[in-house]
């Protein structure tokens, strides 16, 4: 899911820069992250996972809110934040296997 979202971030990004404002790749990039962003957060364990669960919970909140304001804003600022914050998750979890 981490690596579709990475994948899925920079299409948006893509998108914003180079493509119409109605682009088809902006929209359906954007629905997916925001798909990967919920399941993700629905993976967390609060029971057992604490305090890791909580601090990535509020990594992919900052990062939800950022893409709704670049999608919304047609801005890349937040995107690129997002983009960070999700490759540098990605990097430790493959790291960790």
């Amino acid at each position: 899911v981490l690596e579709e979202l990475s994948k899925n971030l920079k299409t948006l990004k893509y998108a914003i820069e180079n493509e119409s404002k109605l682009s088809k790749n902006k929209s359906k990039s954007f629905a997916k992250i925001i798909t990967s962003i919920h399941i993700l957060t629905s993976s967390l364990d609060f029971e057992k996972g604490e305090p890791i669960a909580s601090n990535l919970f509020s990594l992919y909140d900052f990062c939800r809110r950022q893409i709704l304001d670049s999608y919304k804003n047609l801005t890349t600022k937040g995107i690129d934040d997002s983009i960070n914050i999700i490759d540098d998750i990605l990097s430790a979890w493959i790291k960790i296997k």
